[in-house]
Formats: C-alpha cells, sequence, structure tokens
C-alpha cells in the first residue's frame, strides 16, 4: 500500500524559494565544472554555452514539474513569476538584459525543448523524447549532435524531473 505523503503548507513565495534552492543546487559553478569535464572542454567560450545550455535546461524542468504537479493554473503561474523573479535578480545576465528580454530568451528555449519532446521517430515503434532533446542540447552546445556526453546529459533531464515533481508533490501551496 502507498503511503500517503505529508504536505508541509507553504505560501507561494516560499514554494518559489525552495524551487530557487532547486535550481541553485542543480545549476551553480561545480555542477558546470563537472559537465565541462565530462565534454572534455578546455575554453571559457564553450564553458559558457555549457553554463547557459545547463541553465535553461534547469529552467524548463522547473516549469514542466510545474505544469505537471500544480493543477491550478493561476496558483502555478503566480509561483512562477516568483521564481522567475527571484531567479532574475541573482542571474549574471540582468545588467545586460531586461526583465521582458530575459523572459522571452527563456520562452524561446522552453518552445525549443518541448517541440523536441514531439519528435517521433519514423523508423521506430517506441517514442524517445530523452533522446531528441539530448540531440538538441549537443547541437546547441557542439553545432552537431556529438555521443559524447549523451547519457550524461539524459540523465540529467530524468532526475531533474523526476525529482522536481517529487519535490513539489510535497508542497501545499496557500
Amino acid at each position: 500500500m502507498k503511503e500517503k505523503i505529508k504536505k508541509i503548507k507553504v505560501s507561494k513565495k516560499q514554494f518559489a524559494e525552495a524551487l530557487y534552492v532547486w535550481l541553485s543546487k542543480n545549476w551553480n559553478i561545480e555542477v558546470i565544472k563537472g559537465i565541462t569535464k565530462e565534454f572534455e572542454v578546455k575554453n571559457i567560450k564553450d564553458f559558457i554555452k555549457i553554463s547557459k545550455e545547463l541553465f535553461f535546461l534547469n529552467m524548463w524542468s522547473v516549469i514542466c514539474a510545474c505544469e505537471a504537479e500544480l493543477g491550478d493554473k493561476d496558483k502555478r503561474n503566480e509561483c512562477l513569476d516568483i521564481f522567475c523573479n527571484l531567479v532574475y535578480k541573482s542571474h549574471p545576465e540582468k545588467k545586460e538584459k531586461s526583465f521582458s528580454n530575459w523572459m522571452e530568451e527563456i520562452k524561446k528555449k522552453c518552445i525549443e525543448y518541448d517541440k523536441a519532446l514531439e519528435i517521433k521517430h519514423p523508423n521506430s515503434q517506441s517514442w524517445k523524447p530523452g533522446l531528441e532533446i539530448t540531440k538538441l542540447i549537443s547541437r546547441n552546445l557542439f553545432g552537431k549532435p556529438v555521443m559524447i556526453g549523451y547519457f550524461s546529459i539524459y540523465g540529467r533531464i530524468v532526475f531533474a524531473t523526476k525529482h522536481l515533481r517529487e519535490l513539489i508533490k510535497k508542497f501545499d501551496i496557500e
């Protein structure tokens, strides 16, 4: 028999802060350095590309998990607005981009990832959304799909989505 998860009552702001903490643990200098080692990156330009792509991937993961787990659309959107504002305030690009331009860039990336999820393989009975997102990210980083890092990227996507959804289920947002 499945145990019922005891939910923690939180405000929308507290929930957004929890998402922010999750993002901070999954997008920081140590994580980025670890990924650059996997991809054998040795120059700052590629380091920055990996950092940006990882940021977008994590933002997309947060948005997708919230969309999957929070049925109240208004509450979800309010929480995500608070979350995005928290992230923007500490983001290194805030001096270079307005909030609306920054959000537009995030929306474009989310659409790009969502489209990759919709691709079905004509020569396969199975649908492999993780494979397509992995190829997309690889193309974004290297200009073409490369095998190096596929499992790492795919594992990161699966872990992020599963972990976030489980985390969100623990909260009762007021």
